[in-house]
């Protein structure tokens, strides 16, 4: 299965910016990153929208919402989870689903089960939440409207409000934010598992794997070493087995 993985904001964009606090944008491409490593190590395709904290393509913020809501579509993703964090005045964390959904369906299923998870690590919930278009006809949210245009299932988390002591304390830490992905990764595994991926055969699989998992870096000098230092396959595979 291929999931999009979508980081709100970026470059120019901060999305919500709090003094003294990291930038909205920021927090979602932790996140996201984090997000994208465990799901590939868990056997799912994955596309990330960006993996920089610049924007894509040097875009501006609105033509950021309009390029990632159709970002799913141009690389054949089969789900769509734009990561943000909340501004407002609230507290808790909310899911944003596909309107064609509210009485059920795949976007408000999902919705529920990373709520779920979210209250699991200590977060509140605010529930999923549904905006309609001011004709009745879509979803207000272009990147939700661009998803079910194609078919693909997507939703919008915002895990806490930034601008609320309490809530930014369960995000302001890399720590706190690969704990929000880690809940992610159980929620898309509960609503779409996947077969466990089979262990690494050779020396790149293993490569590729460990990077994967996070237990190694620059996994293409470690694939071209292969082929200069014979021992080195059998050694990660090995390695590969024992981290399983």
């Amino acid at each position: 299965m291929k999931i999009a993985i979508i980081a709100g904001h970026g470059g120019v964009d901060t999305g919500a910016n709090i003094t003294g606090r990291t930038p909205e944008a920021n927090i979602n491409l932790d996140v996201a990153l984090e997000l994208g490593r465990l799901l590939s190590a868990a056997g799912y395709e994955t596309a990330q929208y960006r993996n920089a904290y610049d924007a894509p393509k040097g875009l501006n913020g609105t033509q950021i919402i309009d390029d990632s809501g159709k970002f799913p579509a141009r690389v054949g993703a089969e789900l769509a989870i734009h990561i943000h964090h909340n501004a407002g005045g609230g507290v808790g964390a909310e899911i944003w689903a596909q309107v064609a959904d509210e009485r059920g369906g795949p976007s408000k299923t999902l919705g529920e089960a990373l709520l779920s998870e979210y209250k699991s690590i200590g977060q509140n919930s605010r529930g999923v939440k549904f905006r309609w278009n001011s004709t009745n006809s879509a979803d207000y949210f272009g990147v939700l409207r661009h998803a079910k245009t194609s078919g693909i299932p997507a939703v919008i988390t915002e895990y806490a409000f930034l601008d609320n002591g309490t809530d930014y304390a369960k995000i302001d830490t890399l720590e706190k934010r690969r704990a929000q992905a880690a809940a992610m990764l159980r929620a898309v595994q509960k609503v779409y598992p996947v077969s466990a991926p089979q262990k690494p055969k050779t020396g790149e699989e293993a490569i590729r794997y460990l990077a994967a998992k996070g237990r190694i870096t620059a996994p293409d000098y470690w694939v071209e070493m292969l082929g200069i230092v014979k021992w080195l396959g059998d050694m990660f595979v090995k390695w590969a087995e024992d981290v399983q």
